[in-house]
C-alpha cells in the first residue's frame, strides 16, 4: 500500500521523509528492559517512522484535532507488559509496542506480520494490516475495527 499525499504531508510535518533511518537503540533497550522481543517488523518500523508526534484532523469532532506518537521508549513505560500479553493471546501474535494513539489514550502495537493494533482496558482495534495502512487510517480518520 501507497502512503496518501495527505498522509505523506502530515508526516513529513512531524519530521518523517521517505527512506528514513534513525538510530532506534534505546528503543530497543527500553523495550527489551520490559521484556519485549523485537521482531523485523517491529525494528522497520521504528526506524523508519520512531519518535514523530503526528497531527491529524480528529476522526469523530470535525474541525478538531488528534494526534498519535511514536515514540515507543514512552509507551512502554505506560502500559504493563502483562497487559500486552493479553491482547497478544487475543489475536495469537507477539506485539511490540510502538506508540500511542488519540492523544495518548490507546497504545499502538505492531506484530511480526506488520499488522498494527491499538488497545485500551479491554478495546483492542486494528489500526491496519500494515504499518502504511494503519497509518493512513489514522490521518484520514477512517474507520478500525474492533477485535473480540
Amino acid at each position: 500500500m501507497v502512503i496518501s499525499e495527505k498522509t505523506q504531508l502530515l508526516l513529513r510535518k512531524a519530521g518523517w521523509q521517505p527512506d528514513r533511518k534513525i538510530d532506534i537503540t534505546d528503543y530497543i533497550s527500553v523495550l527489551e528492559n520490559e521484556g519485549y522481543t523485537l521482531f523485523p517488523a517491529a525494528i522497520e518500523f521504528l526506524t523508519e517512522f520512531g519518535g514523530l508526534k503526528v497531527t491529524h484532523p480528529h476522526h469523530m469532532v470535525k474541525k478538531s484535532d488528534d494526534f498519535f506518537q511514536t515514540n515507543a521508549s514512552v509507551a512502554a513505560e505506560d502500559i504493563w507488559r502483562e497487559r500486552v500479553e493479553t491482547y497478544e493471546e487475543r489475536i495469537g501474535e507477539s506485539l511490540v509496542v510502538i506508540g500511542q494513539a488519540y492523544k495518548t489514550h490507546m497504545t499502538m502495537m505492531i506484530s511480526p506480520t506488520g499488522r498494527v493494533f491499538a488497545a485500551y482496558d479491554d478495546l483492542l482495534i486494528l489500526l491496519g494490516n500494515s504499518p502504511a495502512e494503519a497509518l493512513e487510517i489514522l490521518c484520514e480518520g477512517k474507520e478500525t475495527k474492533e477485535i473480540d
